[in-house]
Parts: C-alpha cells; structure tokens; sequence
C-alpha cells in the first residue's frame, strides 16, 4: 500500500465510521451552508495524519421562499404534493427546524404547468 492508503487503513474503524456517519447526518447539507462540518471534517483527517485544508467558493445559489407541487387530474380535480418526508419519532434527523424541502437552486420564481412525469 501506498503512504496514504496505510493512514487511511489504519486510521479508521467500525466505530469511527459510525461517529463520522452520525455527525454527517445532522448536518445541513445545502450549498452555501453548513462550513462547521467542512471545518470538522478537516481537523478530523489532520488529527489522522493527512494534510488537509480548505478552499471557500461562493455559490451563486437562490433560495426559495416557498415551494409546492401540486397536480391537477385528468377530472379537473387538483391537490398539493407532499415535497417533505414526515417526522419519524425514531429519526431525530427527520422534521428538523433548518430541513429545507426539496427545491431546484437555478429555478426562476413563478408558475409553472407542464405534463406530470414520474421515474423512480
């Protein structure tokens, strides 16, 4: 193994992986914010012997004010679309304060109608 494959090897257990994947978790992860979690993932890979560092970019990102989806039926019928998952009890991630919902960053505000399509 190279140098840094060895750090890495030998750096890293269950339980670290574990505490690294918590940490993350409840993180927000949205462009632009959340720099306490690219500060902490920094002195975690120095404290394990790689040299890391930052680099800062702004992000030319909009925000929204408000999103929805909503559907309206072949009948004429109409309803919202639920965009946010549910809080779990068991999940303290889930229902958080600073959840943002899903959203397109390069969206224009507005209206927009068009075919309903879904892939999954």
């Amino acid at each position: 193994m190279t140098e840094h494959e060895t750090i890495l090897t030998n750096s890293f257990d269950n339980n670290t992986l574990d505490d690294w994947a918590d940490y993350y978790g409840h993180q927000v992860k949205l462009a632009g914010l959340g720099k306490e979690a690219a500060v902490w993932t920094k002195e975690k890979w120095a404290e394990n012997g790689v040299d890391a560092s930052l680099a800062e970019f702004h992000v030319y990102l909009s925000y929204p004010v408000h999103q929805s989806l909503g559907i309206t039926y072949a009948n004429g019928t109409s309803s919202q679309v639920k965009i946010q998952e549910d809080a779990l009890p068991e999940d303290d991630v889930t229902g958080r304060p600073d959840s943002i919902p899903t959203f397109h960053g390069y969206s224009a505000t507005g209206n927009v109608t068009a075919e309903y399509v879904y892939v999954g």
